[in-house]
């Protein structure tokens, strides 16, 4: 479907105020009022609520597998503590795994180079 179809499309079902477009793309960008009714409504609040909740969650989330992962590799290569470090690229790989994230095929890497390292 080409952007202007697809366009029109959208706008006949949705109110056209709430789609942000670039040449590149668009997107739905939806405010209380489309998601319940009426501006302000406690429904809409709490589903917009939840949905930065959820945001806010996965990005701690994403955070910590990262924290894990730096920490892995400073423990495996300054201080030569592999069992430390294979620990925390492990709790790293889980997490990045539980968000079917592309990153976890870095921290699979690394664990084989912590543990090449470790003579493992």
């Amino acid at each position: 479907m080409n952007r202007s179809l697809a366009l029109s499309h959208l706008n006949s079902t949705t109110p056209g105020k709430d789609w942000q477009c670039s040449r590149e793309s668009c997107y739905f960008a939806p405010t209380s009022t489309n998601l319940c009714g009426s501006r302000g409504s406690s429904q809409g609040d709490r589903i917009l609520s939840r949905t930065l909740e959820l945001k806010e969650k996965i990005g701690y989330v994403r955070v910590k597998a990262a924290t894990f992962a730096m920490l892995g590799q400073l423990l495996a290569d300054k201080k030569g503590d592999f069992d430390k470090a294979l620990n925390y690229l492990h709790q790293s790989l889980d997490i990045l795994q539980h968000l079917r994230s592309p990153e976890a095929d870095k921290v699979r890497k690394i664990i084989a180079r912590v543990q090449q390292m470790a003579g493992n």
